[in-house]
């Protein structure tokens, strides 16, 4: 292909450069277009053809025309966070993310449900190592009950906190969320709280975050 062409069907990102209305001409540039503006670009050109294609899964699932789901619903979505990002939403939040901005519960439920079936959201993973110990009686039930209420405090849908007996007094905390910072904050979060439980029982508490 030549700088200044594209063969028929081939898909490009181009920059336009001037709109003459009158004579129905647009000029657009292949060569200023940035590498990132490409990538960012052919992106949400596949967002909004997976969006679409998911749409019409609600469709199916709820039993109506897709210009009616869209009417209804996708509309409101797209407006708010954009079709695609409202799934992805929903997979986060759940089915409430959509009914706060208006979108029907039965809708919501059917896009939240579609969303989890179809879109793989990738999580990073960050883990630490919780040193722990509680020499009373009831030492055993202190630090169960630590862990899980920590669990319980931290672990929303987009952050899954994991816990494993390496061998007493250390145990390992994990966390996925779909970002490092997200990951980071909890971590912290749980392995404090964790800590200071056991402490103020009367124990002794420290972590160590791994690489």
């Amino acid at each position: 292909m030549s700088p200044k062409s594209a063969a028929e069907g081939q898909k490009v990102v181009l920059k336009v450069l001037r709109v003459n209305l009158e004579k129905g001409h647009i000029d657009l540039s292949l060569r200023r277009v940035t590498k990132r503006e490409k990538i960012e670009k052919i992106k949400v050109w596949k967002q909004d053809r997976k969006a679409e294609t998911l749409l019409r899964n609600v469709a199916e699932k709820l039993g109506l025309p897709s210009e009616e789901v869209y009417a209804k619903a996708g509309a409101l979505i797209e407006e708010k966070y954009g079709l695609y990002e409202g799934f992805e939403k929903a997979i986060k939040e759940g089915a409430e993310a959509l009914t706060k901005i208006g979108v029907p519960e039965n809708f919501a439920k059917a896009f939240a449900a579609v969303a989890e079936e179809r879109i793989h959201v990738k999580r990073v993973k960050v883990k630490g190592m919780l040193e722990i110990r509680c020499v009373k009686p009831n030492g055993v039930k202190i630090i169960e009950d630590a862990f899980l209420n920590a669990k319980k405090a931290e672990e929303t849908k987009d952050a899954d906190v994991r816990f494993y007996v390496i061998a007493a007094p250390k145990y390992s905390v994990e966390v996925l969320a779909e970002n490092y910072k997200r990951a980071e904050e909890v971590l912290q979060k749980v392995s404090q709280s964790v800590a200071s439980k056991i402490v103020k029982a009367g124990g002794q508490g420290a972590f160590r975050r791994e690489k």
